[in-house]
């Protein structure tokens, strides 16, 4: 540090110490000379080994403790203002084991000086841009300051989004960090923390943009976009159009959630599944399909019939009774169109799954308020400031958007100019949110059926317009075992079928309370397929399945509804067949199995 800003110090040193050099120029032969950074932007390798970089951002920001992490000092919460420029330099190890040295400096009360003086921004050779990621406020800082000095331009820079650990919030900016640095040709903020041991990441990224300037440096100039790829698929030949993109941001770790560590990064044993990412679209009003690839005899002889038939709740709220698990006509919609209900029914028979209480007909919704809860399973909910105003504005053509990504559950208008920002956005503790499905038989402008699967086998029964929940296998009470994938079954408002990591999918029912699961003496359902796969080699797969609760059971008073045991591998997807009566199971141990899940065969 004292030979990179005092030379003259050092070579005095060097006198006193004695050192002697056979080469002419004295002490002068112990430093090595490089040529001053100047338009250096987008060029190639820089061959030096000492960077400078300059720290910017806003008051509080966390600049100090990226310095004090960089000289691996503890991490101290109390705030200190900087007045006076601070610098800390240390050694950093790039890949392929090569060294430098990073000088890292907060300017203080005198970044504006600096800044505006050339000499001082030509020794520079990278610029970090540091905002607050929890402080709504941050960000605005960095645009303001890049267009006060236009001549930041001329430098590489990165850009880290510090306290990581606290929970991310909306930046007041007319763009969000992700999308501003896309814009400009640049890669998205660097989530890290000053708490966190990887923050040491951050380091090798500053020098790598500084020896690398043209992998770092912003893109003044909009670069021509080719939209018009042509793509060939199942045999049609067409023109795709990007319309828009949406970036979320993935939210960091709850600061009580344990990090988890793999011991042996080698094991071939399946790790726990802890993050998921699912996106859904969903349109209030319903949308005439294009032509259907599948069509079922009886649905196409009877079209017209079936179109007055069908009407659900996406038209009528409460007055709705289609689709039930055991009422309802023969058709349902759905988001890919006109579904067929098979005329044998999931449970049709079972009279402890019809209806039950004073008005069967009514649709129940759930009572927990997510907002104003006390569960430490919810973290916090962040609401749109203006939600009131846009959903009492909102319209039968409205398009949604619900996508979960790591422990946020978000909600998003594709209506609305700002896209990106959330309706609500749900952040969770500890367990992660893997997957998802929308009931689009009970949509309706003011109630929305959602149930979300999560990572510790609990299952959430949400309704985003009321703010309201229920939480189903709490704790793991029914299966203990990480939500794998999950759906509404089809034709139903009540009934929805989840899979879990231990090979299990099962049937809940929304309003049922849940109880202990204790397999039962089901009857061997599995017999007539075991014969039929005898002469193909396929039982030795037949035999995991068992039905450890039936639909047919008699105790419906609680979920489950019905349990299966498909796989001793992890059920990784599954989807209904269009006839409604077979579903298709695929799982780790390379399989995919065909059930009739309404004989449960």
């Amino acid at each position: 540090m004292t030979t990179y800003q005092d030379p003259k110090t050092t070579l005095a040193y060097l006198a006193y110490l004695g050192f002697e050099s056979g080469a002419k120029g004295g002490t002068t032969a112990a430093l090595k000379l490089t040529k001053p950074r100047k338009k250096r932007r987008r060029q190639g390798k820089v061959e030096r080994n000492v960077v400078l970089c300059y720290v910017l951002g806003t008051s509080g920001s966390g600049k100090s403790s990226i310095l004090d992490a960089f000289l691996n000092r503890a991490l101290n919460l109390t705030y200190h203002p900087t007045i006076k420029p601070r610098a800390a330099v240390n050694s950093v190890e790039l890949q392929g084991g090569k060294q430098c040295y990073l000088i890292l400096e907060e300017l203080g009360e005198l970044e504006p000086a600096i800044l505006e003086n050339e000499a001082k921004l030509n020794a520079c050779d990278v610029v970090c841009y540091t905002y607050d990621s929890s402080d709504p406020d941050s960000f605005s800082h960095i645009v303001d300051l890049r267009n006060r000095y236009p001549q930041l331009d001329e430098l590489p820079a990165v850009y880290a989004a510090l306290k990581a650990d606290l929970d991310k919030t909306t930046q007041r900016a007319e763009i969000q960090p992700d999308v501003y640095t896309r814009e400009i040709g640049m890669s998205a903020p660097l989530h890290v923390s000053a708490a966190w041991t990887s923050i040491s990441e951050l380091f090798v990224t500053i020098a790598e943009a500084a020896l690398s300037p043209n992998t770092a440096s912003p893109r003044t100039e909009p670069e021509s976009v080719d939209r018009t790829n042509m793509y060939i698929a199942a045999g049609v030949t067409g023109t795709y159009t990007l319309k828009e993109d949406i970036f979320l941001a993935t939210p960091p770790p709850h600061p009580s959630e344990a990090p988890i560590t793999n011991l042996n990064p080698l094991s071939t044993a399946p790790q726990p599944t802890v993050a998921g990412t699912k996106l859904s679209l969903v349109a209030i009003k319903y949308r005439s399909p294009p032509s259907h690839l599948y069509r079922n005899p009886a649905v196409s002889a009877s079209n017209e019939n079936q179109e007055s038939d069908s009407r659900t709740s996406a038209d009528i709220d409460d007055q709705s009774s289609v689709g039930k698990a055991t009422s309802g006509s023969n058709t349902s919609r759905n988001g890919d169109g006109v579904t067929p209900i098979p005329a044998e029914k999931f449970g049709g028979g079972n009279a402890s799954l019809s209806a039950t209480g004073k008005d069967s007909t009514k649709r129940k919704k759930p009572k927990n308020n997510i907002a104003k809860n006390n569960s430490s399973f919810v973290s916090r909910i962040i609401p749109h400031d203006n939600i009131v105003k846009r959903l009492a504005d909102r319209n039968s053509e409205d398009l949604f958007v619900f996508a979960n990504i790591n422990r946020a559950f978000n909600w998003l208008d594709m209506d609305s100019a700002n896209k990106q920002e959330p309706l609500s956005k749900i952040l969770f503790t500890k367990a992660h949110p893997l997957c998802h499905d929308v009931n689009l038989l009970t949509r309706s402008a003011s109630h929305l059926d959602v149930i979300i699967g999560f990572s510790t086998g609990d299952i959430i029964w949400f309704d985003p317009m009321s703010n309201k929940y229920a939480r189903l296998n709490k704790n793991g009470m029914i299966n203990s075992h990480a939500v794998t994938d999950i759906k509404w079954l089809p034709g139903s408002e009540n009934l929805f079928l989840a899979a879990h990591q231990d090979g299990s999918l099962i049937v809940y029912d929304k309003e049922k309370e849940d109880a202990l699961f204790v397999p039962e003496d089901a009857s061997d359902t599995t017999g007539v397929a075991e014969k039929a796969a005898a002469a193909n080699g396929t039982t030795s797969f037949m035999k995991y399945f068992a039905v450890k609760k039936s639909v047919k059971s008699k105790n419906q008073r609680t979920n489950p509804v019905s349990y299966w045991s498909v796989s001793k591998s992890a059920v990784t997807a599954f989807s209904f067949s269009p006839d409604c009566e077979h579903i298709a199971v695929v799982s780790e141990d390379q399989c995919l199995r065909v059930i009739n899940f309404v004989k449960e065969k």
